[in-house]
């Protein structure tokens, strides 16, 4: 009888961290979904929170230690991809583009492209359209 209630309290002690930690990762999926449907918006940390109904500090700690980066990390290498996509796929501005990526400015998002690149986001756009060419003539 002891055994079995020495391996039930053993067994309760684990059931708030099992699910602590399927919170957890049930809210990193939350802020990722929300990434993705708002990366254009002014999206920040704390709007992200607020819509979990977390504390940011909280979430910016579960989220880098699922994912391996920060949140906000994670927000600006999504609009940098989106907006790599759009440089490609579109004849958009680069204006445009960075306003519907959820750049605070067309410098600003020019400053982190080149970052990111180390070119800016007009001579991003040529070099693929030239790498493009060069694949299509040698098919």
């Amino acid at each position: 009888l002891l055994s079995k209630v020495g391996t039930f309290i053993e067994n309760s002690k684990e059931l708030p961290e099992r699910k602590s930690r399927q919170n957890s990762e049930s809210h990193v999926q939350q802020a990722i979904s929300i990434v993705e449907d708002f990366y254009g918006r002014g999206l920040t940390v704390q709007y992200i929170a607020d819509k979990l109904n977390l504390n940011r500090s909280y979430l910016s700690e579960i989220f880098s230690k699922q994912m391996g980066v920060p949140l906000k990390k994670y927000i600006l290498d999504f609009r940098i991809t989106q907006s790599e996509e759009f440089l490609f796929t579109s004849d958009w501005s680069v204006d445009y583009i960075s306003q519907i990526c959820g750049f605070s400015s067309p410098s600003y998002f020019s400053k982190i492209f080149k970052e990111y690149h180390g070119i800016s986001p007009t001579e991003y756009r040529k070099n693929r359209h030239k790498r493009e060419r060069q694949i299509v003539l040698v098919k």
